[in-house]
């Protein structure tokens, strides 16, 4: 830790630069994350594209394609911080099937 510190304080002005600027990108469109503690999750998807509610509210949807983030990757996080809490790494998820790996996909 001290060597990687060593070296962040030896880089020059023109060095730096790229990396604050990528670090002040990433907190402008993530600020509600960064701030608030909202999640990133599309949530008007949720009503726009999902099979129950789609038929009833017929609003138009910008990009379904993106709707596996509720329907999968949001579920995936759930299981993967709930074992974390549990003290065990989330290796398998349980729930898919017969049971897939979870912490080797590539998601």
């Amino acid at each position: 830790m001290k060597v990687l510190i060593k070296k962040i304080l030896l880089l020059t002005n023109n060095q730096l630069f790229p990396y604050l600027f990528l670090i002040l990108i990433g907190l402008t469109v993530y600020y509600k994350f960064v701030v608030f503690g909202k999640i990133p999750f599309p949530g008007d998807l949720l009503v726009s594209s999902y099979s129950p509610w789609f038929d009833y509210y017929k609003i138009p949807t910008q990009n379904p394609l993106i709707s596996d983030v509720f329907s999968q990757f949001f579920l995936w996080k759930y299981l993967a911080v709930d074992s974390f809490k549990n003290l065990e790494w989330p290796l398998w998820n349980v729930h898919s099937f017969t049971g897939t790996p979870l912490l080797a996909t590539y998601h």
